[in-house]
This record gives structure tokens, C-alpha cells and sequence, in this order.
């Protein structure tokens, strides 16, 4: 039965033609529109190459000392040209031997182009220790592409319709339903065919591609780590290259399959070609095109996001109803998960086929039961609870602490990060780049024992003249371990967020200073005028306050909090976008707290009260009026213009003293820092005002 269904679909109707042309379009697509994913590297290859072979593997000190030492060669090499070219013109150099200087040191500056890619690469491949230097072209080609088959999806329309279509068009299927075996197994013949030609065709056009990759790039190390690539270098996933490979290719194939299924019961529930191709057109082709980007898909339950496969390659997280969804966990035992859906839906085609057999009737309810446990299923995969956060309050952003280090911006005089421990102060980032001007911004945001911040990192090419070249990621730092990790580059090109969003006017020296925090995926941020949420997987940005000015904000791990025109505290629930206005908290200044929100009343001459969510009225904990507040594991404490009011949590216990300075932060534990009016930096004992030097 099998063979005679493969004949008929293969030589009776022209199947064979459609997918000989599919490998010759595919062939040409391949040869004519598959780019480099470098083209200065591909046309430096030589020098890149040569370079490559003095660090290819594990980078090492020996390793990275060569790399800075070349890079200042290069660039001594590119100020001696200038300075030989200056020196002829001046007169003081003849021409002949400004002829054998400017040649010699011409021909080491053009190798900078490509010593300048391996550079960058190591700017990347130093950040983490299970990177490896290696040549990354052609596996940047083989795994990052982020764009489906439309060609091979449009083929398998018009080449599954036909299965079931052809019957039903000439009245067969009455004939074949009621013979006894033919009903039993013929459907079931059909449904085989259609998932061996698209596994076939999936894996042959796969290898084409793999052939292609290696011939014409190169596919070196198939051992090294995906996260040595810069396309893959968020990854959380601990895998080989070869590895990626295989768990895209099998995406890839679940994918197809699961589009096959979708087209093959199409054919029995509609059973009229032209519908059943309109149809398989609009749902699996029009979602691919309507979307901002790929990653999108990975909401909609369904083919589309599997038959890219490299999506699930990233650690990008997205948002699915309530819960947090963190494409990159998809791994083995998901992949058996999601087999089993796709088995189910062949399965629901094969009741809706028995449905209709004279012979084998089935109830419309166990059809109708299948297909929603088949949607929750698919709904679920990839689906990671989300950890609640810890409580965030924009003012507080400039410094973030935990049991045993304190990180806070000093301004235009950089980032520290104190070991309370050993009373030692350093300058963060920690791994800043010999001879690179590298910062951490001023805002900070600590999730747990997670910090993250944004990192910017500038290099000067060539020269002195020439424009810094920055790269800003948002980053990581677990402090129980100590490890930096990039959670989300940024596009090598200033003009664009987070390569996402393009900036026009923006500079393309790109800063961030405004306080920020994560949601569900979601990168909320103050742009300087308004609160903003993007979505790190889409790009997608919203408002979610306008005009925010210098007004705090703060965030418990599902709320928002933040006063609106009136001064009156707005909670907003991020995750249904309910608002709730209390009317009863009007203030000048607020924190959130683990015991409930302190705030400077405006209706009491801004002084102290504290309102615990869902309670009546506030509570008033202190006579003294001031103009911000900040509150710690202890204390409670009021600033105004000359004074600084300490008092324990109730309001009790209430000591004045001179203000010592500009307060810079109020961390947890037994100090703060503050900065006199000339600017030095001070630590100021919180139970005794006295002053040391940190």
C-alpha cells in the first residue's frame, strides 16, 4: 500500500518534478544569496587566518598578552605612517627613503583589518572561560539563520495536498472508506508518506546546507562551545557545535513534520484543493511573514518557531500569558515532548479519518479532547517558572549590595565595588580591558544574587584620530561566584538598542544612565523623560509612563509603583496591567519596603508615614520633614537641606545630626558614603556620624 501511494504521488502526479525543482532552488539560493556572516574577515582571510593560528583554542595569558602587544604594534605602526607621511612633506625626509619607510610600514598596516577582527572576537571570547577562538564564518552561517524555508513550506503545500485531495476531488474516498481494508490501512499509508518525503526532503536540504557551509567557509572544531560564537555567546546552553547542529536539525525536522501534519489534515477536514491551499498558506506561511521578529514566534503554539530551530539556540527570554518562557531550556527531553505532540496531531488526523469511515465512528468529544490537550501541551513547552525579585527602587539604583560586596557609580569619576570584608575598594567592571576605556554605567538592578548592568566597552581602532568603537551589553555579575555574563548584546552599530530599536536621535556613542529592571522578559527603563518596557526577544517598546521626570519608581517582582500628576502613589500589576490609584498615599518622596511603602506625605508637610498595601490609612512615624528618605535593614532615615534625621523603623528613637555631605548612597549594613564639598569621598559610621575614608 505504501509503495502504491509513493508511486502515485511521485510519478502519477508529477510529485517527482516539484521536488527536483525544490533541490535546484534550494541549490541556487544556497550559491547565489548565502552571505558571509563577516565579509571583512572573508576578505582579510589571509591575515585573519595567520593570526588565528597564534591563540586558535583555549585563550591563555600567553595568549592574550600577544594580542595586546599586536594590537599596540599595529596601532604605533599606524601613528609611524602618519608621522613619515608628515616628515616627507615637511622636507625632512628625501623621497627615496620616504618611498622604503611608507612602503614597509603600509604593507603591516593593511594587516590590520583582519588582526582587527580577531581582536574583536577576543573582546568577546575573554569574557567567558568555556569560550574558544576559532574560525567562526561558517558556523555563524550553519546555525544563525533566524528566517524559515519559505521556499521548502510553499513546496510542501503543493506537494501534501494532493495525498488525501485527489480522492475526495473524484470521489474515491467513499469507495476506499468502505472497503474493510483498505479503510484500515490505506490513511494510514498516506499519513506515512507524507512524514517520510518531508523528513527525507528535510534532511537532504540540511545536508546541502551543511556540504555548502563546509566547502565554501569552513566547519573547524566541531568540539569547541556554541557560546564561543558571538551570535550564540548569551547561551545558558553547555553544548558543542556539533551538538547545536544536531538539536537544530532535529527542531528543524519536528518542525516540518508538524507543518506536514498540519497540511495532510487540512486535506481531510476541508478536502477541496483550493481550500486546503489557501488554508496551509495562511497558517503556515502568513505567521512567518507577519511578524516583527523570529522570535516572536516562539508564542504562537504551533510549527513556526521549530522550523527555524535556531531560536531555541539563544537565551533570550519572551512572555507566554503569565509566565516567564525561556527558549533556550528546550532541550532533549523537550524535544521527546514535543515529538509527542506531533504525534498527537497525527493522531487527531487519523480520528478525524476514521470519522468519517463507515465502519470505525468515533465521538466528535475524544476528537474535540485531543485537540485541547494537544494545545495546552504545546502551550507549556519551553515554559520556566518564573523566581520572584528582589524590591527595586530607582532611587536606589546607583548602588546595589549583598552580605559581602557594595557596588555604587561615583558619577563622572566611575564605578567601585567595596569587599566589606577586606575594606578594599576596586574599580568595576572588574575584567576591564588593558588599554580600553570600559564602564559599568550608574544603574544597577540586583535580582537575587544576580547583578546586572550596562556595560560599555571603547576601542580605538586605529590611530588616534580615529572614533572609538563601542559595544554596550547588558550584563551579569553572580556575586556568589563572581562570574560576568552577557545576558543581551548590543548592536555593534550605536544607532540601534539592543540591536532592536533604532535610536535616531540618539548619538551613536550610545549611554545609558536611567534606572532599569526586568519583567518577564521585559527591559523597563527610564529613557530620561518616560518609563519604557521593551521586550528583550521582540523589540516590541511600550510606554508605561509618560513624563516621569525625577520621580521615583520601584518594582516588587509583579508590581509597579510610581506617582502620578497629583502626587498620588499608582500600583500597577504587570502582568494583567491592572491600575490601582491610593488615595490615601500622596507623597514627595517614597520607597518600597519589605514592612510596607515609607513616603514623605505632601498633605503633612513631608514628613515621615508608612502605608502597608491594602490596610485603611497610613500611619505617621516622625515629626521631621524633609525632602527624600532612604531606609535600611535598622534605620529610617530623613534628609532635609541642613539635617539628617535617623530613627528606627517605627519612627522611635529619633537622632539629628549635621548633614555630612552630599549623600551618594545609603547601603545596607553599618555605613553609608557621602561626598564633601570638595568632592572627596567619605564613609560615614551610621550608629556614631563618624567619618572615615573608605
Amino acid at each position: 500500500m505504501l509503495r502504491s501511494e509513493w508511486n502515485k504521488l511521485l510519478l502519477r502526479r508529477r510529485g517527482l518534478w516539484l521536488v527536483l525543482l525544490l533541490l535546484v532552488g534550494e541549490l541556487l539560493l544556497l550559491v547565489l544569496f548565502t552571505k558571509p556572516y563577516n565579509a571583512t574577515i572573508e576578505d582579510n582571510r589571509q591575515v585573519y587566518d595567520r593570526s588565528l593560528a597564534q591563540v586558535e583554542g583555549k585563550l591563555t595569558p600567553e595568549k592574550r598578552q600577544w594580542l595586546e602587544s599586536e594590537m599596540e604594534r599595529l596601532n604605533l605602526v599606524h601613528q609611524q605612517l602618519g608621522q613619515v607621511q608628515a616628515d616627507y612633506y615637511a622636507g625632512l625626509l628625501e623621497e627615496g627613503e620616504f618611498r622604503r619607510e611608507y612602503e614597509k610600514l603600509l604593507a603591516e598596516d593593511e594587516t590590520f583589518a583582519g588582526f582587527s577582527q580577531l581582536y574583536t572576537q577576543y573582546l568577546h571570547v575573554r569574557e567567558a572561560e568555556d569560550r574558544y577562538f576559532l574560525y567562526t564564518g561558517g558556523w555563524e552561517v550553519l546555525l544563525g539563520k533566524f528566517t524559515p524555508d519559505y521556499l521548502f513550506l510553499l513546496v510542501l503545500v503543493f506537494l501534501l495536498t494532493p495525498v488525501f485531495c485527489q480522492e475526495y476531488g473524484c470521489g474515491m474516498d467513499e469507495l476506499l472508506l468502505t472497503q474493510a481494508k483498505s479503510a484500515k490501512t490505506q490513511w494510514k499509508a498516506k499519513v506515512l508518506l507524507g512524514l517520510l518525503l518531508t523528513a527525507g526532503l528535510t534532511a537532504l536540504i540540511q545536508l546541502m546546507f551543511l556540504v555548502y557551509c563546509a566547502l565554501r567557509f569552513g566547519l573547524p572544531h566541531w568540539d569547541y562551545t556554541l557560546s564561543s560564537l558571538i551570535s550564540f555567546g548569551t547561551t545558558e546552553k553547555s553544548m558543542t557545535l556539533a551538538q547545536a547542529f544536531a538539536l537544530q536539525f532535529g527542531l528543524k525536522l519536528l518542525g516540518y513534520l508538524t507543518a506536514a501534519m498540519v497540511v495532510l489534515a487540512f486535506s481531510v477536514l476541508l478536502r477541496k484543493t483550493a481550500l486546503v491551499l489557501m488554508a496551509s498558506m495562511v497558517v503556515l506561511v502568513l505567521p512567518l511573514l507577519s511578524v516583527q521578529n523570529a522570535a516572536q514566534l516562539l508564542r504562537i503554539p504551533g510549527p513556526w518557531a521549530l522550523s527555524i530551530g535556531s531560536i531555541y539556540l539563544k537565551s533570550h527570554l519572551y512572555l507566554s500569558g503569565s509566565q516567564v518562557c525561556q527558549a533556550p531550556e528546550v532541550g532533549w527531553g523537550q524535544l521527546a515532548l514535543l515529538s509527542a505532540v506531533t504525534l498527537g496531531i497525527g493522531g487527531l488526523l487519523g480520528l478525524c479519518i476514521r470519522q468519517k469511515n463507515r465502519n470505525h465512528h468515533i465521538k466528535g468529544r475524544k476528537i474535540g479532547a485531543m485537540v485541547a490537550a494537544g494545545c495546552v501541551v504545546f502551550s507549556l513547552c519551553g515554559c520556566a517558572p518564573r523566581e520572584n525579585a528582589t524590591i527595586f527602587n530607582s532611587k536606589s539604583a546607583s548602588w546595589a549590595e549583598n552580605d559581602r560586596y557594595l557596588v555604587f557609580s561615583l558619577g563622572l569619576e566611575g564605578t567601585k565595588l567595596l569587599d566589606k570584608e577586606e575594606n578594599r575598594l576596586m574599580d568595576f567592571p572588574l575584567d576591564a580591558f588593558q588599554g580600553l576605556s570600559t564602564s559599568a554605567g550608574s544603574s544597577f538592578y540586583l535580582d537575587g544574587s544576580r547583578l546586572y548592568y550596562l556595560k560599555n566597552t571603547n576601542q580605538l581602532l586605529s590611530g588616534e584620530s580615529s572614533e572609538p568603537y563601542t559595544h554596550t551589553a547588558l550584563m551579569s555579575l553572580d556575586f556568589s561566584t563572581m562570574e560576568e555574563k552577557s545576558v543581551h548584546p548590543q548592536n555593534w552599530d550605536g544607532k540601534w538598542f539592543f540591536d532592536l530599536l533604532p535610536l535616531p536621535n540618539w548619538e551613536s556613542d550610545f549611554r545609558f544612565t536611567g534606572a532599569f529592571f526586568l519583567h518577564n522578559g521585559e527591559f523597563y527603563y527610564d529613557d530620561g523623560t518616560d518609563l519604557q518596557a521593551m521586550n528583550l526577544s521582540t523589540g516590541v517598546s511600550r510606554q508605561v509612563k509618560k513624563e516621569l521626570g525625577a520621580a521615583n519608581f520601584a518594582y516588587d517582582g509583579q508590581n509597579l509603583y510610581y506617582t502620578d500628576h497629583y502626587a498620588r502613589l499608582v500600583m500597577e500589576n504587570l502582568d494583567t496591567g491592572h491600575r490601582e490609584v491610593s488615595e490615601v498615599v500622596v507623597a514627595t518622596d517614597f520607597l518600597l519596603t519589605p514592612e510596607g511603602i515609607y513616603f514623605l506625605n505632601a498633605r503633612d508637610h513631608s514628613t515621615l508615614y508608612r502605608w502597608v498595601p491594602g490596610e485603611a490609612e497610613p500611619e505617621k512615624l516622625s515629626d521631621a520633614s524633609g525632602y527624600t528618605l532612604y531606609w535600611d535593614e535598622n534605620y529610617c532615615w530623613v534628609a532635609d537641606v541642613t539635617s539628617l534625621y535617623r530613627m528606627n523603623h517605627q519612627g522611635g528613637e529619633q537622632v539629628t545630626a549635621e548633614f555630612p555631605g552630599f549623600l551618594l548612597c545609603m547601603p545596607h549594613g553599618s555605613t553609608f558614603f557621602t561626598r564633601d564639598v570638595d568632592g572627596a569621598l567619605y564613609q560615614v559610621d551610621k550608629a556614631t556620624f563618624a567619618v572615615t575614608t573608605p
